[in-house]
């Protein structure tokens, strides 16, 4: 990348911090009939906060936080996915999505 680009970037960043703003959504991943909606918003842990939905009801399900956002939700499973290095194998991590997230209210 070109330096001048990155301190550009840097600068855009730094000023979206101070302003407080943020874009709603930064993901949207889809399990089954399950639609996970990743927004900006994170918690003290720095998890971010993630809404539920069915997509056949159209109705909000719960929310939950998520460490990251994962590459691929499938099954009830979050996958999340790391290359790795010329030094490094890639590596896939896989966690269980707390049933209750799929609950509705």
């Amino acid at each position: 990348m070109f330096p001048e680009l990155k301190d550009f970037m840097d600068g855009v960043k730094d000023i979206m911090r101070k302003e407080r703003y943020t874009a709603g959504l930064q993901e949207i991943l889809v399990d089954g009939e399950f639609v996970f909606a990743f927004t900006f918003k994170k918690n003290d842990e720095e998890e971010f906060l993630t809404d539920v939905f069915n997509i056949k009801t159209g109705e909000y399900i719960s929310s939950a936080y998520f460490s990251g956002v994962p590459n691929l939700i499938k099954d009830g499973y979050a996958y999340y996915m790391n290359p790795g290095s010329q030094d490094e194998f890639p590596k896939i991590e896989k966690f269980k999505i707390e049933p209750a997230v799929y609950d509705i209210k």
